[in-house]
Order: C-alpha cells, then sequence, then structure tokens
C-alpha cells in the first residue's frame, strides 16, 4: 500500500500510517480486534466471523 502500513479487515483497510496523533500503533489495534473476535468466537460459537 505505498509503502505505508496499513490495516486490513478482509478485503478492506479499516486504518493506514500516518496515524492520527495519539492513536495506538496499528499492531496494537490489530492485537485488540484478535483478542476481541477470540472472545466473541468463545462466546458465540456457531457464529461465523470474517466470512
Amino acid at each position: 500500500v505505498g509503502g505505508k502500513n496499513a490495516l486490513r479487515i478482509g478485503p478492506s483497510i479499516v486504518a493506514r500510517e500516518p496515524l492520527p496523533e495519539g492513536s495506538e500503533p496499528l499492531d496494537a489495534m490489530r492485537s485488540a480486534i484478535v483478542a476481541s473476535l477470540g472472545e466473541a468466537r468463545q462466546k458465540h460459537q456457531g457464529a461465523k466471523y470474517l466470512h
């Protein structure tokens, strides 16, 4: 993506560097999303996420 780091969910870019001042880094955003999806999958095992 033009030499800049980006966070994708599926084919969509949801965040791209440079980020606004004070924003969490992309790796922290990714970790939070992965953790949230893991919790959601445990609570709702029959649901399909990111398909």
